[in-house]
């Protein structure tokens, strides 16, 4: 169970990475439309697991995530007050589409059984 701290730091690189992309401060087109849904920070602080989704060619949008990295480093080690600042680390998130492949199972379930 990951501790009190953990979870705050997780919830502070996460926000502090999604406002990048809001505040419009990455102009790369590649990161048009990414949302992050999660951040997870390891317990030892060396590895901050982001999630993230865009709902189209999720491939190019982690060769545009990889050129920002360090950029988005500099961010983190800005706003937070910690020794050691995590490294970067970016998956796609595919939950959301499992969720919608279960969702259209279900569906065509139901229309069948009709």
């Amino acid at each position: 169970m990951a501790s009190v701290k953990l979870k705050r730091l997780s919830s502070q690189v996460r926000y502090i990475v999604a406002n990048f992309f809001t505040a419009g401060q990455l102009r790369d087109k590649r990161l048009k439309g990414v949302t992050i849904t999660s951040v997870e920070v390891s317990a030892d602080l060396s590895i901050a697991k982001i999630h993230f989704i865009q709902h189209e060619r999720h491939k190019f949008v982690e060769k545009g995530l990889a050129s920002v990295k360090g950029k988005l480093k500099v961010a983190v080690a800005n706003h937070m007050k910690i020794r050691k600042i995590p490294e970067l680390q970016f998956y796609y998130d595919e939950s959301v589409e499992y969720g919608a492949n279960i969702e259209k199972i279900l569906m065509d379930l139901r229309e069948q059984s009709d």
